[in-house]
């Protein structure tokens, strides 16, 4: 149940109540599920694109222009969640949908970006998102890795020359409800990598390669 859909009902149950008074709603968001639909009732508008899905199948996926003209509010899970797929599939499942979002946002004239982190499909660290915006990841021999957090055992080198030059100058500001250590041993795929339904043998490998580039030479 997204955070509208809480408000509302809570306003209905008491409307129909003795406690009816005057009701403002004001629906919160985790930066996970709902996320853009919560920013959306403060007004703004609602812009769909088609992006690449988690699994690699096209998705039409929405984001928020909030009324200011400048900030965009991004939904991972709209791009990259679980709900968009049938059976989860972490070694394969990819941020890059997220990413073309992004880079929509981007286009739409955004210079601030709230993103929404939560409801995810994936423990790629992100990889798959900044490829998408240009980031070059590469195995020995040069050849761009394929997506997924499987992947990232191949990648050898990383190549920041090609980004989009709008996140030079872009604001991002990340929305989650947790703390997520990059590395170490509270690194968060140990236990997300287990809820989005991999075997453990694929989340200790995951953590391994956690996050892109943290191990990586650059070129």
């Amino acid at each position: 149940m997204s955070a509208v859909v809480a408000a509302d009902a809570i306003a209905r149950g008491l409307r129909a109540s003795p406690l009816d008074e005057a009701i403002d709603l004001l629906p919160i968001a985790d930066g996970g599920n709902g996320t853009v639909d919560a920013f959306l009732v403060h007004g703004g508008r609602r812009e769909t694109r088609r992006v690449t899905g988690p699994l690699g199948r096209p998705v039409d996926a929405d984001f928020a222009l909030l009324p200011d003209g400048r900030t965009a509010v991004i939904e991972m899970a709209l791009a990259s969640g679980l709900e968009l797929i049938e059976q989860p599939d972490t070694g394969r499942a990819s941020t890059y949908g997220t990413g073309e979002l992004i880079r929509a946002a981007l286009d739409a004239g955004a210079s601030r970006l709230i993103v929404g982190m939560g409801g995810s499909a994936t423990t790629d660290g992100g990889a798959g998102c900044l490829m998408a915006l240009g980031l070059a990841v590469t195995r020995v021999d040069g050849t761009q890795i394929e997506s997924g957090g499987t992947a990232l055992h191949d990648a050898v080198y990383i190549d920041p020359s090609g980004l989009d030059p709008r996140l030079r100058t872009v604001e991002i500001i990340v929305a989650t409800d947790v703390d997520n250590p990059a590395v170490g041993p509270e690194v968060p795929l140990r236990y997300l990598a287990r809820r989005k339904a991999p075997t453990a043998r694929l989340s200790n490998r995951s953590t391994r390669r956690s996050p892109i580039g943290s191990r990586l030479p650059h070129r």
